[in-house]
C-alpha cells in the first residue's frame, strides 16, 4: 500500500498479527479490484519485518501452479520448512516414509505437511494465503476454510492472514 493509505486496516491487521490472544485466523474479504491482494503483500512485508511471516502463498489464476488448491500446503511447508530447522526436521521425517502426501485431500495435506511439524517446532507464526478465489479446482474454495477451521485450534502459536472474496460458496 501506498504510505498513508489503508491505515485503519493495516494497523488492525498489524494489532492482530502481534497478538496471539486474539483469533487464529483474519478473513479479509472485498469485491474485485478493492485492494486485497495488495494489502495481503503490505501484511506480509510487515510481519516479514517482524520476523513472524512464515510462508505466503498468492493464488493466481493466470498461473497453473498457484491456481491449485492442492498446492497450497504443499508450498507453505516447503517455505516453513525452509525458515524453521525444526519444522524441516520433522517434515523430512514424514516425507520420506510418505511422499506422496501431496497427492492425499486437502484435510491429511493439512495434518501432515503443516500441524504436526508446526506443533512440534513451536513457533510463533503468520501464515498469508491470498486471493483463495482465484484458485480453480474440483474442490470449492471454502475446503481451505473448512480444513483451516477444524485444525487451526491444535496450533495456537499459528496465525492464517487469508483474503477473498465475499462469495456464498466461501
Amino acid at each position: 500500500c501506498l504510505r498513508g493509505t489503508r491505515e485503519t486496516v493495516l494497523n488492525e491487521i498489524e494489532s492482530w498479527a502481534r497478538d496471539f490472544e486474539k483469533s487464529p485466523v483474519f478473513w479479509l474479504n472485498g469485491l474485485a479490484g478493492t485492494g486485497k491482494s495488495t494489502i495481503a503483500q503490505t501484511v506480509s512485508e510487515q510481519v516479514f519485518g517482524d520476523g513472524l511471516l512464515g510462508a505466503s502463498f498468492f493464488c493466481s489464476r493466470d498461473f497453473e501452479d498457484r491456481s491449485d488448491l492442492r498446492l497450497i500446503f504443499p508450498t507453505l511447508a516447503f517455505q516453513l520448512a525452509h525458515k524453521y530447522p525444526t519444522f524441516r526436521s520433522v517434515l523430512v521425517t514424514l516425507l520420506r516414509s510418505n511422499p506422496d502426501i501431496v497427492h492425499e485431500s486437502l484435510m491429511s495435506q493439512t495434518g501432515k505437511l503443516i500441524v504436526e511439524p508446526l506443533k512440534s517446532a513451536d513457533v510463533w507464526t503468520v501464515l498469508v494465503i491470498d486471493a483463495l478465489y482465484e484458485c480453480k479446482d474440483e474442490e470449492p474454495q471454502s475446503a481451505i476454510l473448512s480444513v483451516l477451521g477444524r485444525f487451526v485450534e491444535r496450533i495456537p502459536k499459528v496465525k492464517f492472514f487469508i483474503t477473498g472474496r465475499p462469495e456464498p460458496r466461501i
